[in-house]
């Protein structure tokens, strides 16, 4: 059955892509596509279609070509095959696929060096800035033979497509891989609509300036290439506002319109996408059998459950919050019978010692709270360490209490899934450094990510609310989470290209 957020679609995303089309091809860039292959076992490549996220509602609507990273051996072996640079095996109907592909060890220090250990840190605030990150020899190489080759292939990828269609362009970029991108295509493009969407937080002046000053010139000057600059909080939006008004003198802020006015004259736009789950796939998965089985197990009537449903990453903020519960029990005895802390964690990749420091260190915390409060028959803390969106998604209906404290999180998920499909009439606990505080405050419980006796506080009052209690306040929550929907969030996106495109379309005729 059609979720109520899938039939509240009043957009015409129908007609903007419509229109869209009439006057540019649209491209859309991301480090990794809806399209991967693999090696089958006759030793050709597999087509493996993979999540194209919100874009997916564009399917049908809008021929496109997407430009993605080829990762694998098969994606490379694929991307030399193909005729033209272009892939249409596995792709929607209407949608083509480029890859870009450059030597592995390139690659690597594109990856591995810069965008995930370094600006993955920068950007959920995970440095210990005493001690990390250290800007040492081999990550201003991997920067110069990394970073900008990569986004320059990137650049180049999308620049050919452009010449290939021989019409004008729109550019969707995704994500903070492609800090870079923007800016190169300018160069190549000047007369491109080009959109950047980001899908992680945007750390405030002070936390760029760990990076090199050349570093951060060149990340801000590429996205004040773009026309378009899309975040998930009007704090994100404020914090790059404030990064500009310190990095790009010059450069002025129009609030009332939230419009940026760069040095040459052009306008920059912001805007604030907020996250939105698919309701209907959310409901299908939370519906299934293994889920409400997983479900069956985890509920036990007369104990309040608080849940947290995330990977196990720094940013997530888990072991503090392990440690707010153990407080919460040490000051009220009756609480390690009455309640229990379910983890519902999923496993961070294990390449990076960061992420297996701190497996350990929740592993560690949830030892000391069942050692010092756990019975025999009945652990406080229950730790499920495992790849398992069903587990998840059965504790986040079983939920009493959702707890998701991260240090910065721009996607949040589980704030965005738990009030569609939760059983309990659950309240949550939000960090006030979250895009989901922004979304839920009005409802839910807001707290610093670091003030564990406050979190402690909290856990402790909806441990004391009943069911009937809470129920309000989940209504609240359940309406807002209801008026989402990943459909009109695109609809946003793209009509904010066509608005672009109109004001150029002006600008043209008025400088005949």
């Amino acid at each position: 059955m059609p979720s109520q957020a899938a039939d509240q679609r009043g957009e015409p995303l129908e007609a903007l892509c419509a229109d869209l089309a009439a006057n540019r091809h649209l491209i859309v860039a991301s480090n990794r596509g809806p399209l991967s292959f693999s090696e089958s076992p006759d030793g050709h490549p597999d087509a493996v279609s993979l999540a194209a996220g919100d874009l997916s509602h564009l399917q049908e609507l809008i021929q496109l070509t997407w430009v993605s990273a080829a990762v694998s051996g098969s994606d490379r072996a694929v991307a030399q095959q193909a005729a033209g640079g272009l892939v249409t095996t596995g792709m929607p109907h209407g949608w083509n696929a480029r890859f870009v592909s450059t030597p592995r060890r390139v690659y690597h220090r594109f990856y591995n060096t810069i965008c995930n250990p370094l600006l993955w840190f920068l950007h959920h605030r995970s440095w210990g800035f005493t001690h990390t990150p250290n800007i040492d020899r081999e990550a201003h190489n991997a920067w110069s033979q990394g970073m900008v080759p990569v986004s320059r292939a990137f650049a180049d990828e999308i620049v050919a497509e452009a010449q290939r269609v021989g019409r004008p362009v729109a550019v969707m970029i995704r994500d903070y891989h492609m800090h870079l991108v923007g800016g190169m295509i300018r160069e190549s493009l000047p007369d491109a609509v080009i959109q950047y969407t980001l899908d992680v937080p945007w750390p405030g002046p002070s936390d760029w300036m760990m990076l090199p000053a050349a570093w951060r010139s060149e990340i801000y000057r590429s996205l004040l290439a773009c026309d378009v600059i899309g975040f998930k909080s009007q704090r994100d939006m404020r914090n790059f506002v404030a990064g500009v008004l310190e990095f790009a003198p010059g450069c002025s802020y129009e609030s009332d319109d939230d419009v940026l006015t760069v040095n040459d004259g052009r306008n920059v736009l912001l805007r604030s996408y907020p996250p939105a789950p698919d309701p209907d796939a959310l409901h299908a998965a939370s519906d299934a059998h293994r889920t409400l089985a997983f479900q069956k197990q985890i509920h036990e009537p007369g104990i309040h459950t608080l849940v947290t449903a995330e990977r196990a990453e720094p940013h997530k903020n888990i072991v503090r919050g392990i440690r707010a519960y153990g407080a919460m029990i040490a000051r009220n005895r009756e609480f390690a019978a009455k309640t229990r802390y379910i983890l519902a964690l999923a496993p961070p990749p294990p390449h990076l010692a960061q992420y297996r420091r701190y497996v350990k260190e929740i592993e560690q915390a949830v030892r000391e709270v069942n050692g010092q409060h756990g019975r025999r028959d009945h652990r406080p803390v229950e730790l499920i360490m495992e790849n398992n969106y069903s587990m998840a998604l059965a504790a986040m209906r079983a939920a009493d209490t959702l707890v998701a404290i991260p240090l910065a999180d721009a996607e949040c998920p589980t704030a965005f899934s738990m009030p569609l499909i939760n059983t309990q009439n659950a309240s949550m606990i939000l960090s006030e450094t979250s895009s989901a505080a922004e979304v839920f405050g009005v409802a839910a419980k807001v707290v610093s990510p670091a003030d564990v006796e406050e979190i402690a506080n909290l856990m402790e009052h909806s441990a004391r609310t009943t069911t009937q209690g809470r129920s309000t306040q989940f209504r609240t929550l359940e309406s807002v989470a209801l008026g989402l929907s990943q459909h009109n969030v695109v609809a946003m996106q793209m009509r904010d290209l066509l608005g672009l495109r109109h004001q150029l379309e002006l600008a043209d005729q008025s400088s005949v």
